[in-house]
């Protein structure tokens, strides 16, 4: 099955009901996230990649237009449903339809909400939408100083595959390493059961979920 994705995003409702993915557009969320981007921790585990911290909210916005939202990047907004806040974001930085491989990342998420399963939340709604688009592989990669996000990864069932050291350069000139890990197709089921399993044991359910 071929990897293919419509020319319109959908919204991708999490499997509790708590949140949404929505197509990052709105100026609400824009705001919204560049709260999000305030804090401390967000930065202090390599988020950013390149580019330089923005310190104004006004930056801050623009970052989310020029790194977030760059060419060829599909991003959704995770939006607290009871709230209609944006918490943060995640997406696709890149695809290859002929190869059925995607690459996910550009995900932060509000700093109040680490440790409350949303990450793992949030992943498993994009991923079980992209292999049912035809994904064979998704792979993500993470700065080795984020410790957090890579453990979070493989708890989640991303196997580690390795660093690609001197991966890319940052704003002061030094360089990063990344961890890099998967999920392939003939995995996804057993992962997907397990954490889905795992998320409405944990919280009330809004959403249909058949094992």
């Amino acid at each position: 099955m071929p990897l293919e994705l419509p020319d319109v995003m959908p919204a991708l409702p999490t499997i509790t009901g708590r949140f949404e993915l929505v197509p990052l557009k709105k100026k609400k969320h824009y705001t919204d996230i560049a709260k999000v981007l305030e804090d401390d921790r967000i930065w202090s585990q390599g988020f950013g990649d390149t580019a330089q911290r923005p310190l104004t909210e006004e930056d801050r916005i623009e970052f989310i237009d020029n790194f977030i939202r760059a060419d060829e990047r599909i991003i959704w907004a995770v939006v607290h449903v009871e709230t209609d806040t944006a918490i943060g974001t995640t997406g696709l930085a890149h695809y290859s339809a002929e190869l059925e491989r995607c690459h996910i990342g550009r995900t932060v998420l509000s700093t109040e909400w680490w440790g409350k399963g949303v990450n793992h939340e949030t992943k498993l709604a994009l991923m079980d939408w992209l292999f049912d688009c035809g994904a064979g592989r998704i792979e993500c990669d993470v700065d080795i100083q984020n410790h957090r996000s890579t453990s979070s990864l493989v708890s989640f069932g991303f196997t580690p595959e390795g660093t690609r050291r001197r991966s890319s350069q940052r704003w002061d000139g030094t360089w990063r390493d990344m961890n890099v890990l998967s999920v392939v197709r003939e995995e996804w089921e057993e992962i997907r059961i397990r954490k889905g399993t795992e998320m409405l044991d944990r919280y009330e359910t809004m959403a249909d979920f058949s094992v």
